[in-house]
């Protein structure tokens, strides 16, 4: 019989939950590989008072039964960003611009301090002015823009003379385009936010509900409609300007980096599994292609030799 003392497992609460209760080796493994944060608050038997990871110098044992005590409330100001979500005294649209400026240029800390689970209701509202925003921009854009491309890049089709936007006014346009975005925009996000949270699960990158992957999301793609409006509007100038092109560039590629980052902070996971789950929907639909492309070719080769045979 082992009559050697159970090690007492170890509880880890972080911005005030509780995420379980775990042995030595998987706090050390956690630890590691990112799960777990050094500034994570940790308790077991025997111990007085919960202390931050990185404050632990050794695991003790003691007696059972002994009661946990309560997580420490969080610090003032743990969940105070956006600015969207908290407002203090500010207008709807200074907190608006405020919002868009702490995503795309402090987005480590605006994420660390989201609410996972404040609801998606203010989330979505500032995802929805900045998507719209966006739809108009570039419909406006298309518009102004006679070049066949600039119509190609609005419409999915060069522009001709069957072109159905050709009569349109300015206003036409932009109330089509706005009639679209209200339309497409909670179909949209809600299916990408959706796929994104099943991968993150897959790569057990998933550390908080889907409603913390939502708001996540919705904030981090919101303020990007935003800054993207302007560009599009400046491409209708000269859709060719190398400027505008490596603007618009940049800012696509600064928007993926924010999402991940994002996403990263709200579940409190590592970039790799993160950016393996934004990846893996692509390699998927590239991998399903090729099949069908192969089971094409051989199914239209074997026909060309049975009709020879004939």
């Amino acid at each position: 019989m082992n009559t050697e003392p159970r090690m007492s497992l170890i509880h880890i609460a972080r911005n005030n939950v509780v995420l379980g209760q775990f042995t030595d080796a998987d706090v050390a493994a956690g630890l590691l590989a990112g799960t777990y944060l050094p500034t994570d608050l940790a308790w077991r038997t025997g111990m007085p008072q919960w202390k931050s990871l990185g404050e632990w110098t050794e695991f003790r044992t003691a007696p059972a039964g002994t009661t946990v005590p309560p997580v420490p409330p969080p610090a003032e100001g743990l969940f105070d960003c956006p600015a969207w979500e908290q407002r203090n005294g500010r207008s709807a649209v200074e907190a608006y611009f405020a919002s868009v400026k702490q995503i795309v240029f402090q987005p480590e800390t605006t994420f660390s301090r989201l609410n996972p689970v404040g609801g998606i209701g203010r989330p979505f509202l500032f995802y929805l002015i900045g998507h719209v925003a966006s739809s108009v921009c570039s419909s406006l854009a298309a518009y102004a823009n006679p070049r066949p491309f600039a119509r190609f890049l609005a419409h999915g089709e060069a522009s001709t003379g069957n072109d159905p936007f050709a009569s349109l006014t300015p206003a036409q346009h932009a109330a089509t385009s706005l009639g679209a975005g209200l339309f497409c925009a909670p179909i949209g996000v809600f299916l990408c936010a959706g796929i994104l949270h099943l991968m993150l699960m897959l790569w057990r990158g998933c550390n908080r509900p889907f409603e913390a992957t939502l708001r996540a999301y919705l904030y981090a793609s919101g303020a990007f409609g935003l800054v993207i409006a302007p560009l599009n509007l400046l491409m209708a100038h000269d859709i060719s300007a190398l400027p505008s092109i490596l603007l618009l560039m940049a800012a696509v590629c600064w928007l993926f980096v924010v999402n991940i980052i994002a996403i990263t902070k709200i579940h409190r996971t590592s970039v790799g599994k993160v950016i393996g789950a934004f990846f893996t929907p692509g390699i998927a639909c590239c991998c399903l292609y090729f099949i069908i492309v192969v089971l094409a070719v051989g199914v239209f080769g074997a026909l060309r030799a049975a009709e020879h045979a004939l």
